[in-house]
């Protein structure tokens, strides 16, 4: 990330700072997937490769306020959640998704899984570049109307 630390007056500010561009580079990153475009599944697996390209945000973003964001934060984190759950609820009315379980539910989902595809590959258990199949194989398992 590159960050001159010396620009900021305490490491509060920096970390704040640090969580403000985090979340602009997941909203960023999920726009420029192109939700709406194509099937929902189409959509969640570029929504997928999207987090994982930021995924030292998004590991950033849990380890720093658990995923849960600051009131500055907010506004952005909220219009992140609202893109996924639009395409959730779009999936689980057009049949592709599971529409026995809340779509917030299957947004956890989501964050559980990609989460834990970056923590794997931060473990080494996963290569990088491979860790995006794996996510949307388990997701498409855990998701899919059946």
């Amino acid at each position: 990330m590159g960050t001159d630390w010396r620009r900021f007056p305490d490491r509060e500010h920096l970390r704040s700072a640090l969580t403000c561009d985090a979340w602009a580079a997941l909203y960023a990153a999920i726009v420029e997937a192109a939700p709406g475009a194509g099937s929902v599944l189409e959509v969640i697996d570029r929504v997928v490769s999207a987090m994982v390209h930021v995924g030292d945000r998004v590991l950033f973003l849990f380890a720093s306020a658990e995923g849960n964001p600051s009131d500055a934060d907010t506004p952005v984190a909220d219009a992140v959640d609202e893109l996924l759950v639009a395409e959730i609820e779009r999936g689980q009315r057009e049949g592709e998704l599971d529409a026995t379980v809340p779509a917030q539910w299957i947004q956890r989902m989501v964050w559980s899984i990609v989460y834990t595809g970056l923590h794997a590959t931060g473990d080494g258990l996963v290569a990088r570049h491979g860790v995006d199949d794996l996510i949307r194989w388990t997701l498409r398992g855990a998701i899919s109307a059946r």
